[in-house]
């Protein structure tokens, strides 16, 4: 039977060094961390079976980005993401099933472009903060079959869900980005569309999705309430 393997987040290296030596001389497999962006990626890209977490992490893991993203959708009046979703449940359910994904900004990065791809990196070592988390879905949407409209494609398809800026990176086209972003990688696979939802009063959203080149295609309902359906088919 193989040993488990382990993901040890640590940022205080003595105390890493001295659980990576436990760990080798009892002959586990384990990866090593020291931030919650590369916690996030780690999980996400290589299904540890243990986590070892230090709770004084030095950065924000991914539920922080939510939590800011949910604060400044209540200023702005928006009823999207205000009756407890996404919890930290959903996010943990994203980096179970390999959805999870942390746009993250190394520290000599000024603008967004220069930020790294929000992809699973092979050894999730993340030397910079996450400014952006998103789950990336490769394997289809069950509500999205059940849209009141039509949509312009009936492939496979990228969707994008739980997109959260940090508030120090809101405004300087983080979102953007990530979707871009999240395009190439659905064109690495060979996916032939880009479909997304959002709350009816999301304006920003909106606005972002014109910019971007989606389509309306119609309305998805959900427990929680009806959403905006769109969709960008990409060229052959």
């Amino acid at each position: 039977m193989n040993k488990p393997l382990i993901l040890v987040v640590e940022d205080d290296l003595a105390v890493a060094r001295l659980i990576s030596t436990t760990l080798e001389t009892r002959n586990y497999q384990y990866h090593r961390v020291q931030n919650g962006a590369g916690a996030l990626l780690e999980a996400a890209s290589a299904r540890p079976d243990v986590i070892l977490l230090d709770l004084g992490l030095p950065d924000m893991d991914g539920m922080e980005i939510i939590r800011q993203a949910q604060a400044q959708m209540r200023a702005l009046g928006s009823l999207q993401w205000q009756d407890g979703y996404p919890a930290r449940a959903d996010i943990d359910n994203d980096i179970a099933r390999g959805y999870g994904y942390v746009f993250e900004k190394s520290g000599t990065a000024q603008e967004p472009a220069a930020a790294g791809t929000p992809q699973k990196c092979d050894k999730g070592r993340a030397s910079g903060a996450a400014i952006a988390y998103g789950a990336v879905v490769f394997d289809g949407e069950p509500a999205y079959g059940a849209i009141d409209g039509a949509w312009l494609t009936g492939g496979d398809y990228v969707v994008l869900h739980r997109l959260a800026v940090a508030d120090g990176e809101k405004g300087r086209g983080v979102a953007a980005e990530f979707m871009r972003r999240t395009e190439a990688l659905a064109r690495e696979r060979g996916v032939g569309s880009f479909r997304v939802d959002t709350n009816f009063d999301n304006r920003y959203m909106l606005r972002m999705l014109e910019r971007l080149g989606f389509a309306y295609c119609g309305k998805i309902v959900y427990g929680s309430g009806e959403r905006l359906a769109f969709e960008k088919p990409f060229e052959a």
